[in-house]
Parts: structure tokens; sequence; C-alpha cells
């Protein structure tokens, strides 16, 4: 009669032998969880029909090109399981699809294909006989060993692991519904419209151009018929020319010095003249004769008036004096406290100034500056003429445009225009007059503001240029 062979047993669910010895098995056949004695002296449980001998295919695949392996197990079932993970850290688990080919093997598909020995793969099959039972639960956390010696730090980086495979894009989802169209909001109320500004100023006439030549002479008609012979008599003539003159005689003998008037040269008058005394100032070169009471200057002479620099005038002038300044080309007369410059009854064009600038940028807001000169006035209660040209290209239809002259950044004036449409060129033309400016350093721009949108006053690159003319007239 055959012996039986008995293992330690249980019927109590969640029991776990006390203790066993090397070798020998306990059996919970409640739970289905078979027990042994580890080489630590402890009690564990096979938690797999991995831990049983001849359960495991291992086999490490991948060669740069394949997108399909075969692996042969040997176990004369399709009832296996299959896992598949990185060779090389972090040993990622790969999830792609394979086929029980047969009993014996098993087929692996990739999208992209590994590189070489890089996908470890393995093959697992339960023991016959042999049921897995739930895992138990997870025992307490054992103590924490003492920590090892450092090692010595690597100077060289460990290699990178293989990048995993792409997985299998999801389906798209359905599109939602759209939305019904919300209701359109009420069209607000218009605003008021803008002040209409002022009218520039009229600028004035220009100058009346030079006459041009004279017409060629046309040919001489023909002649015309003799008239009849009048009758004898006839009034006398106009009398001819004067004849030439006849030589000049010789000079008569010079006659005796008569009695002269005393003469005193200085830089000074005389102190005590007496009526008829002479003077010749030597700093201003002009004679005077004392007459009634004063001295009066005789006329004539290529020294008067006197000249001289705007530097250099008489330091002890006289009232009535006259001089012509050399350097400024003005003459001026001495008013008994003041030298006053003489009118020579005409306009003249003192200097002229023109100034230019290309593709200035103009935003609604402050005014910016689109071309400026500074002009150094010679002469006081001056009058300035001043002329703009210049294009403007907007990007707002009907938007407003502020053009103003401004003199030492003061606004004096300005005009408003609209362009027809978003892009279309405007030529703006403007001239106006400052009139009482005093002597010195004076600047004069013109400046603008958009009233919506930009515009840009000298376009094309740079071909189209703002010019601002001025001139002084005094």
């Amino acid at each position: 009669m055959a012996n039986t062979i008995k293992l330690k047993n249980s019927g109590t669910a969640s029991a776990v032998p006390a203790s066993l010895e090397h070798g020998e098995l306990g059996l919970n056949y409640a739970d289905g969880k078979l027990y042994y004695k580890n080489s630590s002296n402890n009690i564990v449980q096979f938690t797999s029909a991995v831990n049983l001998a001849g359960t495991v295919f291992n086999a490490t695949i991948g060669d740069g090109s394949s997108l399909s392996y075969v692996l042969t197990h040997n176990f004369g079932s399709r009832d296996v399981s299959v896992t598949i993970r990185e060779v090389s850290s972090p040993y990622g688990v790969i999830f792609t699809s394979w086929e029980a080919t047969d009993s014996n093997s098993i087929t692996v598909y990739f999208d992209s294909a590994p590189s070489l020995n890089s996908i470890r793969v393995s093959i697992y099959i339960a023991v016959a006989g042999l049921e897995v039972g739930a895992t138990g639960p997870t025992g307490p956390t054992g103590p924490t060993g003492s920590t090892g010696p450092s090692g010595t730090p690597s100077t060289v980086p460990g290699p990178t692991g293989a990048t995993g495979l792409t997985g299998a894009t999801g389906p798209t989802g359905p599109t939602g519904i759209t939305g019904d169209t919300g209701p359109t909001g009420a069209t607000g109320p218009t605003g008021l419209s803008g002040p209409e500004g002022p009218t520039g100023q009229i600028g004035p006439t220009g100058q009346t151009g030079a006459t041009g030549p004279t017409g060629v002479t046309g040919a001489t008609g023909p002649e015309g018929p003799t008239g009849p012979v009048g009758p004898s008599g006839g009034p006398t003539g106009p009398t001819g020319p004067t004849g030439p003159a006849g030589a000049t005689g010789p000079t008569g003998p010079t006659g005796a010095t008569g009695p002269g008037a005393p003469l005193t040269s200085s830089a000074t008058a005389p102190s005590s003249p007496s009526a008829g005394d002479l003077w010749f100032d030597t700093s201003t070169g002009a004679t005077y004769i004392y007459y009634n009471s004063a001295w009066v200057e005789i006329g004539g002479g290529t020294m008067s008036p006197y000249q001289c620099t705007s530097s250099t005038r008489p330091s002890s002038p006289w009232t009535g004096q006259t001089i012509y300044e050399t350097d400024t080309s003005r003459m001026y007369a001495y008013n008994g406290s003041a030298w006053v410059e003489i009118s020579t009854g005409t306009s003249q064009v003192r200097q002229a100034i023109q100034a230019q600038s290309t593709q200035i940028t103009i935003n609604s807001g402050t005014y910016t500056d689109v071309v400026s000169t500074t002009i150094n006035v010679q002469r006081s209660n001056a009058t300035l003429m001043c002329t703009f040209t210049g294009d403007c290209n907007a990007n707002a239809d009907g938007a407003w445009k502020y053009v103003a002259w401004h003199l030492d950044g003061t606004l004096q004036h300005y005009v408003v225009t609209a362009t027809a449409a978003s892009g279309y060129q405007e030529v703006v033309g403007m001239t106006t007059i400052f009139t009482g400016v005093s002597a010195g350093s004076h600047t004069v721009a013109i400046k603008s503001k958009q009233g919506a949108g930009s515009s840009i006053f000298g376009e094309e690159g740079g071909n189209h240029k703002n010019t601002l003319v001025v001139v002084e007239i005094s």
C-alpha cells in the first residue's frame, strides 16, 4: 500500500505557519497559499508561479530594423503572460501588441524598430496543478540599514537610457454642439461732431515775376509811295546840336591869400569858439563851422556819412550825425540818445533758411514735430514769412488731422483736414507770416496730431520730404 505524504496545513483563512524547517512546506488550503522557510530563516509565501523552476522564458531583442520578433518558449500552451521592458535604466515597461502564435511561441510587434538589444521580454506560465492565490497583505517595513560608505564620484556620466516607444494616439473625441448665437447689442448713440476749426490766414501775394524779354522786332514793311511835294516856304527846322566846347584856356596866376578863419584839428570840439571858426574832427573825419552858437557840419566829401563798423561807432556823436556800417551794410542816424537805423523805404530779405524731414509718424493725442528750424533774427521788429509743404498718408477713413504753426514752442494757429480714405496720399501746403519778431534766436515748427488713428508725413521711404522755409524780411 502506497504511503501518503501530507504537508503542514491549515483550513483557517489567512493563517500562516508558526514554524517550518528548511525544505518543509506549509499549505493553507482555505486561501490556496503555500509557505516555506528561506535562507534568512523567515517564513514566506510562494507569491506566483515565477518562483517555481521551469515557468518563465526570458529573451533580449532589438536589431534596429525589425518591427516584429517571434520568441519560442516551448511551454506547450497559449495560456501565457508576457511582460516587456527596457533593458537599460529606467527599465520602463513597454506597452505594445503581441499574439500567442501557437502553443510554443509568441510574436511581439512594434511601431518603430527598437535599437540593438534594448528590449527584455519575459514569458510566464503557471505550474500544472498549482493555482496562484491572491496576494496577501503587505508586511511591515523592516528597519532601515546603516548607510554604506560613499563611493568615489565618477566624472564620466552614465549612458542615456533608450527612448521609450511612442504610445498609440487615442481616438479624437466627438465635436461638441455649437451654441446659439447671442443677440446683437443695441447701437450706441452717435457722438457730437467736433467744432469746425478756424480758417487759416491767407498767405501773402507772391512777388511779381520779372518782365519777360522784349520780342523780336518784326520785319520792316515795304516802303510806301512817295507823297506829293509840299508847297515851298515851310517853317524853319529845329536848331541843330551845339558844337563841341573849345579847348580850355591857360590857368591864370594865383591870387594873393586872403585872411582865413582859425582851423582847429582835434577829436573834441574847441572850448571857446568864435563865429566862423573851423574845426576838423580827427575821430570822424568831418569838418564843422561855428555858426549861430553851434558847430554845423560842412556837407559833402567822402566822409559824410562817416564809415565805420558796428563795433567802431563814434564814441561822442552829435545829434543828427549819420554813419554807414561796412560790416552790416546799414545806415544809422544819432537822435541825441541812441543810434536809429535809417530805412531805405523798401522791404529787404535779410536771410532764408530751409529745413526738411522724412517719415514722421503722427498719432492721436498730443502734437508731434513734423519739421522745425531755428533762425537767428538779425533785426528787431522783423517779419518772418514761413512756407510748409509735405505729403501725408493716413490709416483711418475720414480721420481728422490738425496741422499747426508754432513759434518758440507756442501754438499760433492751425488748420484741420480730413483724409478721404485709409491709405490715400494727401498733399499739405501752408503759408503764414509772423510780425514784430524780436532780434535773436527763434524756433519755427510745424506740428501735427490725429483725431483718430495715425498717419505718416513724408512717405515713400524718404523720397518725399517735408520742407519748411523761413525768410526774414525787414
